[in-house]
C-alpha cells in the first residue's frame, strides 16, 4: 500500500459507525479508525505500522491470528475457536465470545474482507468489529425468562389438572352423600314418621317435619336454597311452613316468634322471589316451584 492509499483508507474507515482496522499484505496495521480507538483505548498512532498480529493484543491479550487473517488463508484450527463463522461471497462473518476489552469478557461480531487496489490486486484486508455483549445478554435474559415462563405454564397446567381432579372427586362425593341422604330419608326416616300416631298440634308438627324431609330430598329443597334467591335459613324454614299451609299465627307459635316478625319474613321472601307488588299467592308459587 502506498502512503496515499493508506491515508485515504484511514479517512474512509473514520466514517464508519463500527470499529474497524486494516492491514497490508505483510500483516502491518495500515488503518485504525476513531471508533476502534474508543473501543480499545489505543490511539491510531500507537498501532499504525505495527505487525506480528499486534492488532490482536487489545482483544485477546496476546499476538495471534484472528478473523482478518483468515480472509487471506483458511485455517480450520483457528476457525473452530469462533462460536460462529461463515463465508458470504468474499466476506467472512464470525462471532466470538473469547475476546476481552479493557479487562472485561465481551462478545464480538466481526466482518473481514480483502482490499484491492485500482488494478484489482490484493493489497490488504479490513475487519470491522461490533461489541454485541449487551445484545447477547438481553437475548440470554429473554431466553431465561421464556424458559421460566414455560416452566410456570407447565406447573400451572399441572395444577389445573390436579385441581380439576380434586373438583371431580368433590363432585362425586357430593353426589354420593346426596344419594345416601336421600336413601336414608326415604327408606328410614319418612316410613318411621308415618308410623307415628299422634294427635292435635303434635300430629301437625310431625306432618310438617315429614314434609320438610321430603322437601330436603326433592328438587324444591334445592331450588329454594339457590343463591339467586338469597334466602336466609330462617326464611327457607318459613317458606316450607307456608307451602305446607300453615298460617302466620301458627308459624309464629311453632317458631316462638311474633306474628309481626313472621309477616316481615313473608314480605322479604316475596321480594326475594320476585313477587313484590304482584298478586300471585305465595303458597301457589312455592308449590309450582316444587313441581319444576
Amino acid at each position: 500500500m502506498t502512503p496515499e492509499f493508506k491515508k485515504n483508507l484511514q479517512e474512509i474507515l473514520n466514517c464508519l459507525p463500527d470499529a474497524a482496522f486494516a492491514i497490508d499484505r505483510q500483516g502491518r496495521v495500515a488503518a485504525w479508525n476513531h471508533v476502534i480507538e474508543v473501543m480499545t483505548g489505543i490511539r491510531a498512532e500507537n498501532m499504525l505500522g505495527k505487525g506480528e498480529h499486534a492488532y490482536a493484543l487489545p482483544f485477546y491479550g496476546r499476538r495471534k491470528p484472528i478473523l482478518v487473517d483468515l480472509i487471506f488463508e483458511s485455517n480450520q484450527d483457528l476457525e473452530k475457536k469462533y462460536k460462529y463463522i461463515h463465508r458470504e461471497g468474499g466476506i467472512l462473518v464470525a462471532e466470538t465470545q473469547a475476546a476481552q476489552l479493557k479487562g472485561k469478557s465481551v462478545c464480538l461480531w466481526g466482518k473481514a474482507a480483502l482490499i484491492r487496489n485500482h488494478e484489482g490486486k490484493i493489497v490488504g484486508a479490513i475487519e470491522s468489529i461490533r461489541d454485541v455483549t449487551a445484545i447477547k445478554d438481553t437475548e440470554a435474559a429473554l431466553k431465561a425468562t421464556q424458559k421460566k415462563l414455560e416452566e410456570q405454564k407447565t406447573a400451572l397446567e399441572q395444577k389445573n389438572i390436579d385441581l380439576s381432579d380434586i373438583l371431580q372427586q368433590v363432585e362425586r362425593e357430593k353426589r354420593r352423600l346426596q344419594t345416601d341422604m336421600t336413601a336414608n330419608v326415604e327408606t328410614i326416616l319418612i316410613p318411621l314418621i308415618k308410623k307415628m300416631r299422634l294427635k292435635g298440634p303434635a300430629q301437625r308438627s310431625i306432618k310438617i317435619l315429614q314434609n320438610q324431609l321430603e322437601d330436603l330430598v326433592s328438587s324444591f329443597g334445592r331450588r329454594i336454597s339457590e343463591k339467586r334467591f338469597s334466602l336466609t335459613p330462617r326464611e327457607i324454614e318459613i317458606t316450607t311452613m307456608i307451602r305446607n299451609g300453615l298460617t302466620g299465627k301458627e308459624i309464629a307459635r311453632l317458631l316462638n316468634i311474633s306474628f309481626q316478625t313472621v309477616e316481615k319474613h313473608r314480605n322479604n321472601i316475596r321480594r326475594k322471589l320476585g313477587l313484590a307488588n304482584k298478586k300471585m299467592n305465595l303458597t301457589t308459587f312455592l308449590n309450582e316451584l316444587a313441581r319444576m
